[in-house]
């Protein structure tokens, strides 16, 4: 099983207090978390306000990229509650997980399931990897910012409201530092649990391709295909249910956040290629190609990752069903076959009121140009 290294990274920042060992440092790291949580969520007040000025400016170019800033720290802040306070859904997926994969290795042997399990730690590593992209793009932006005030023109990090003066070194120094605490927890917090979710698909979807194999090698010769154990038809539906117990848990608890972050995923793309036909500035352009980028491939494996989930437990699985000897089995054994294929024919969704599916990858993109063409025609008309 996959060691979820993700959550270790969470219980630096205090949101995954299940690290802890002793009810008192459960204690400790939970109102680390909190406080640490309410920090860059209240200081989502003065970017709001920030908003609230450039409007009243009507400047379309600053209130565009004041909100592509207020939609990531949103989505930071959504990201870090959620974890937070779903502390309880997560060690049931993953304990489930851990559960399933005995199960599953019983059935088909440990070598085989390694086979199967290598191409999909790996990809959890690199998943793990990729975090790195995101804070190495929020270093480039520091040192930008850092660059542009030393030279006499004052840039912040987070476009944001400051209620005192900035003009002495005192004051920019309070400013950064509270800047970068806030932009460091909350962008790894969001590329950490981007992670997290990535990783519980990947062993979805792991169990699913062990459970195909097992299926696969079911044996209905006499005197029947529950008589040659421990690979059974009876265990391989009971299997079967728990994985689609499992699938229903996960989008329940991840659905609404799906959801969430597909509408901020249409806006942020928009709002950020149109800032990119504005501005001239080489060092905002390159941090703008790299939200895109991210934006877009965040987008696409949530979607790949639904659908495939969904495909693998419905075709995948009565597929597998009849690629053995069932042809062999009795009246009975059939009829379970039967069975067991009606249950897999029953389809379900990744998603709230929206499926996230490719479909939908490509709705989102298609709605980010039309608010691009919307954008464009009022800035010309100004």
């Amino acid at each position: 099983m996959w060691d979820w290294r993700q959550l270790r990274w969470l219980s630096y920042f205090g949101w995954w207090p299940a690290a802890a060992k002793t009810k008192r440092a459960y204690k400790m790291l939970r109102i680390y978390g909190i406080i640490l949580f309410l920090y860059d969520f209240l200081q989502l007040g003065p970017e709001l306000i920030a908003l609230y000025l450039v409007i009243c400016k009507g400047s379309m170019k600053e209130v565009v990229l004041t909100l592509n800033n207020n939609l990531l720290g949103l989505g930071s802040a959504w990201n870090i509650g959620w974890v937070l306070f779903n502390e309880r859904n997560i060690m049931w997926i993953i304990k489930k997980l851990e559960d399933l994969e005995i199960e599953v290795q019983e059935m088909i042997g440990s070598e085989e399931y390694d086979k199967i399990a290598a191409p999909k730690y790996k990809l959890c590593r690199n998943y793990v990897v990729t975090i790195y992209i995101f804070l190495a793009g929020l270093f480039q932006l520091t040192i930008y910012s850092l660059y542009w005030t030393y030279n006499g023109h004052v840039s912040y990090i987070v476009e944001t409201w400051v209620p005192w003066n900035t003009n002495n070194l005192q004051s920019l120094i309070i400013l950064y530092t509270l800047q970068l605490v806030h932009s460091y927890s909350g962008l790894t917090a969001y590329a950490t649990i981007y992670h997290l979710y990535m990783s519980i698909f990947e062993m979805i979807l792991l169990e699913i391709k062990a459970f195909h194999v097992a299926l696969s090698k079911l044996d209905f010769s006499s005197p029947g295909v529950d008589c040659h154990p421990p690979l059974t038809l009876e265990s391989c539906v009971k299997f079967h249910q728990d994985l689609l117990a499992l699938c229903k848990k996960y989008d329940k608890t991840i659905n609404v956040t799906l959801f969430l972050f597909i509408m901020f995923s249409s806006m942020t793309l928009c709002l950020s290629v149109f800032e990119l036909s504005l501005i001239q500035d080489r060092g905002k352009l390159t941090i703008l190609v790299e939200l895109i980028l991210l934006t877009m491939s965040m987008t696409y494996f949530y979607c790949v990752s639904s659908q495939e989930t969904v495909e693998q437990m419905t075709i995948g699985t009565l597929r597998s069903a009849y690629d053995n000897n069932w042809y062999v089995g009795s009246v009975k054994d059939k009829k379970a076959l039967i069975l067991l294929c009606k249950m897999a024919k029953k389809e379900f969704q990744f998603g709230f009121i929206i499926p996230t599916n490719l479909p939908t990858f490509i709705t989102v993109i298609k709605t980010a140009f039309s608010y691009y063409n919307f954008l464009t025609a009022m800035n010309l008309q100004k």
